[in-house]
């Protein structure tokens, strides 16, 4: 009895070792499963926060880019309107018909305005293109603005038109160097009211150039 009791306790110690080495599968694998379940969550989460952030981006740009487009559209039709009112001034379309001569009071009237809007230069054209009239030139304003092509385009056309044009540089700009300018020409119509529609049948007297500096 007192040699079998030894070898029993050896025997149960020796088993308690063995069960003591043997890895715990069940809670590795729980835990490893535990872990790839939280990466893939955190994953998802991520690329959710991601969508929603580019989501809000594009469109508060798209949001931004609206309100510039009817910004400059406002702008732009503001500075039509300006055209047109001095297209339908009395004294630009009895010049342009031949019942006035007052090429000098008008030009003094198209420098105030240009002065109190700030235009570069305003121009008075025949149908032709050939300036009858405009605002004296401003130190440093790059010369005198030239209507050009942009003036005959809006007598064939009978439309309004913008276009980047310059102000002339050199002597006739009192030494400054030629700027580019934005340039809005309207038709000058008999009766003084704006362009209608393509084909508009009223008699052309003429078209008023404005140039702006861009920025």
């Amino acid at each position: 009895m007192s040699q079998a009791s030894p070898r029993r306790e050896r025997g149960r110690a020796e088993r308690r070792a063995a069960g003591g080495e043997r890895i715990p599968w069940v809670h590795v694998g729980a835990f490893v499963a535990g872990t790839v379940l939280v990466v893939l969550f955190t994953a998802h989460q991520v690329a959710t926060e991601r969508e929603t952030a580019l989501l809000h981006w594009k469109t508060r740009l798209a949001t931004i880019a609206n309100d510039r487009a009817r910004l400059v559209s406002g702008w732009l039709t503001t500075r039509r309107a300006d055209a047109e009112v001095l297209a339908a001034f009395p004294a630009v379309r009895a010049l342009l018909a031949g019942q006035g001569r007052e090429e000098d009071a008008l030009g003094r009237h198209l420098t105030r305005v240009a002065s109190a809007y700030g235009y570069v230069g305003i121009v008075v054209s025949d149908p032709q293109g050939r300036p009858v009239a405009r605002s004296a030139v401003e130190a440093g304003s790059g010369g005198p603005l030239e209507p050009g092509r942009a003036a005959a385009a809006v007598a064939a056309s009978r439309r309004p038109r913008f276009d980047l044009g310059e102000a002339r540089g050199g002597e006739a700009g009192g030494g400054a160097p030629s700027t580019r300018l934005l340039v809005i020409t309207v038709p000058v119509f008999s009766d003084g009211l704006p362009a209608g529609t393509d084909g508009d049948a009223r008699p052309l007297l003429g078209v008023v150039t404005l140039g702006m500096k861009p920025e």
